[in-house]
């Protein structure tokens, strides 16, 4: 196994990893006692905060499969 190949495991792993930190952290974060935001969903800050999240997601994992074959990602034109 080379050095790249086991960075990028790494890299993967440690992606996953914090997802699922955040997102353990997050769930112990949330007060049940606050009946004051029962609309939580329908906020400006849920949603640029989501958006922010998800574009870190994307750009961490485009860096990560830059050295991916197009065909392991499925970005290759069928033979039919």
């Amino acid at each position: 196994m080379s050095v790249t190949t086991m960075g990028t495991r790494v890299g993967w792993f440690m992606l996953a990893g914090s997802l699922a930190l955040l997102s353990y952290a997050g769930n112990l974060a949330v007060d049940d006692g606050n009946e004051s935001k029962n609309e939580l969903l329908y906020e400006w800050s849920t949603a640029i905060g989501g958006a922010i999240q998800y574009a870190l997601v994307a750009g961490i994992v485009i860096l990560l499969a830059r050295r991916l074959a197009p065909a392991t990602l499925g970005l290759v034109r069928p033979g039919s």
